[in-house]
This record gives structure tokens, sequence and C-alpha cells, in this order.
């Protein structure tokens, strides 16, 4: 808990930072996380005896700043990271296991690379300082409302098999922490939003945060490993942290493009 809570003291302030004043501050702080995060998971994989190409990293970063630059630029990145990642492996000597090498390069990539080039985008709209803002401690909302109440009343598994520790007090305590946390920001932030639709959006973020948790979960627990790194102590790795992130800001860019144009 101690870790847990020094962890958070100092990378929620430079988090906060990055989202109130943008850009260049956010792609930076992004671009770092994705590049991080494929990293981890090319190493998280290597467990399962493939060796993934030394293309993820460096085209995660490459959709964030095709983010940057603006939502047109995405489709290209994706389309030129495609191309590479199958011409490369024609470089290597060892192609037995070709398919799945591919296959996990571009899965290292786009897990958190196309989800923070979202968050870039989120930025640039209207009131993006506030939705991103929103999505983001909605999302945290939510974990820390699971973890608490599912250490303080959680009884019945969630999911035994994916992740044992998690129960279903605690995703009920998740959801109504996101739920409240969404009417509040609803209430105290500029957004085109009234409280009732702030809730629908809680409601939609504390599903699909959870959602992405256990889906990390998932992949972890197929190759053996409890966590997908150790850089940020008391959370495990980039991708521990931002496992929840990764599925909300999909979500939140989308909803906030309706919001704005109803």
């Amino acid at each position: 808990m101690v870790a847990r809570l020094a962890s958070a003291g100092i990378g929620l302030p430079l988090l906060g930072v990055a989202v109130w004043f943008g850009s260049p501050w956010l792609t930076a702080l992004a671009a770092l996380v994705a590049a991080l995060g494929a990293a981890e998971f090319s190493r998280l994989v290597s467990q399962s005896r493939v060796s993934p190409i030394l293309l993820s990293a460096p085209w995660a970063v490459a959709l964030v700043l095709g983010g940057h630059a603006g939502a047109e630029f995405i489709l290209p990145v994706l389309g030129g990271g495609l191309l590479v990642s199958l011409v490369l492996p024609l470089l290597r000597k060892e192609r037995s296991h070709a398919l799945t090498d591919w296959a996990l390069t571009v899965a290292g990539a786009l897990y958190l690379g196309l989800p923070l080039s979202f968050a870039v985008l989120l930025r640039g709209l209207e009131h993006g300082r506030y939705w991103l803002l929103f999505v983001l401690l909605a999302t945290f909302a939510t974990d820390t409302g699971a973890y608490f109440i599912g250490r303080l009343a959680g009884r019945r598994r969630l999911a035994p098999t994916i992740s044992p520790n998690k129960t279903w007090e605690g995703a009920v305590g998740g959801f109504t922490a996101a739920v409240g946390a969404a009417v509040a920001m609803s209430l105290l932030f500029p957004l085109p939003v009234e409280p009732w639709i702030g809730a629908l959006f809680g409601a939609a973020i504390g599903i699909i945060a959870q959602l992405g948790d256990l889906a990390q979960s998932m992949l972890k627990r197929s190759v053996g490993a409890k966590d997908a790194g150790w850089l940020i102590p008391g959370h495990g790795g980039v991708l521990d942290r931002f496992d929840s992130v990764a599925f909300t800001l999909v979500l939140m860019y989308h909803l906030a493009s309706l919001a704005g144009s109803s």
C-alpha cells in the first residue's frame, strides 16, 4: 500500500501537468508510456518462447505521433507499420515462428500505442482537457473502488481462473465509484453534459475499465506471469497500470465526440 501511494504521489501530478498543458508534454509522455508498454509486452510474451521483432516500440511511438498530427494520420501509420512488420521477418534467418512473431509484434504495438493516440486526439477536442481528466479520474476511481471494496467486503470471486483476487463486491464498488466520480465531474467541469449523461458515461467507464483489467490478467496468466513489469512500485509495470486506461480512452474519445456534436 505504501508503495502504491508513493507511486501515485509522483505519477499523478506528472500526468496532471501533461493533461492540463497538453502537447507537446502530453504527446511526449504518451509516447514514452507507449514505448515502455510495447517493450514490456515483448518481454512478457518472450516467456512463451517466441521472439517478436524489435518493431513494436517504435511503431507504438509512431501511432502516438500520428495522433498528435491528426486523426487522418493514424491510418497511414497503421498501414505502414503492417507492411514493415511483414517485410522485416524476411531478413531473419530463423522464420519457423514467423506468423506468431508477426502477430505478437502487431499486438505489442497496438496494445498501448493505439489507445494512447486516442488520448492525444481526445485532448485536441473542444473541452479536451476536461474530457481527458474525466476519463482518467473515472478510470482511477474504478480501480481504487474495486481495490478497497474488494479487500474490505470481497467474498465471491469474479473470475477465479483469470484473476483470483477480484470479487463481485469489488467490481460493484469500482462501478459505483466510477459513476459517482463521473457525476461529480459533470457538475464541476465545464463539459457539455448533464449529470445524468455523466452518470451514463461513468457507468460505461466502470464496466469497460474492469474488462480491460481482466483482459490484461488473462494475458499475464497465459504466460505464467504475475506482473507485466516492475517499473511502478506497488503496481507492477506500465501495462499493469494502464490496462484499464487503454480501454477507456478509446471509449471516451467516441463518447466525447458524440457529446460535442449533439
